[in-house]
């Protein structure tokens, strides 16, 4: 009975994992405390040409961002270069696949992120494997944060 009682609690979402509160420093000072946790960040969004990063001025390095689910960010970067704008599959990194909720804040993101904004994001992070060069991005840079909604987005102020 319990078990029945459990597979009808998780079928309506009644266990749904709540977002950790973090910071893009945070995830580059701590990336053990938040590999494969579900997060949700707010933070400058830089994108560009091998290029695509949460990244504060207080933290010497960037997170890579990717989409979740089926879209792609075509990003164009080294090592490998991943340019596809949808994919056959959701993005499965380590195991756990991701999501992405494809609504007007998400598309208004994907518009505005080459200009330089700020965003609220929830998405799943990944610690670059600590002492290798292997990690995500351009030239394996980075950790990565796969976002799977965006929240809430505004254009960076001129400073």
């Amino acid at each position: 009975m319990r078990v029945l009682i459990l597979m009808a609690l998780l079928a309506v979402g009644c266990f749904a994992e709540e977002a950790v509160q973090a910071t893009t420093c945070d995830l580059v000072q701590n990336p053990k405390l938040y590999h494969h946790k579900l997060v949700e960040v707010t933070s400058a969004v830089s994108r560009g040409f091998e290029d695509f990063t949460l990244s504060e001025p207080s933290c010497m390095y960037s997170v890579w961002i990717e989409y979740g689910g089926k879209k792609g960010a075509r990003t164009v970067y080294c090592c490998p270069g991943r340019t596809s704008r949808t994919r056959f599959t959701a993005l499965t990194v380590d195991g756990i696949k991701t999501t992405l909720v494809d609504d007007k804040m998400f598309r208004r993101f994907d518009d505005e992120s080459k200009k330089g904004v700020q965003a609220r994001l929830v998405g799943r992070f990944f610690a670059k494997p600590v002492g290798t060069r292997t990690g995500y991005g351009h030239l394996g840079c980075c950790s990565l944060f796969v976002i799977q909604q965006v929240l809430d987005v505004r254009l960076k102020q001129i400073q």
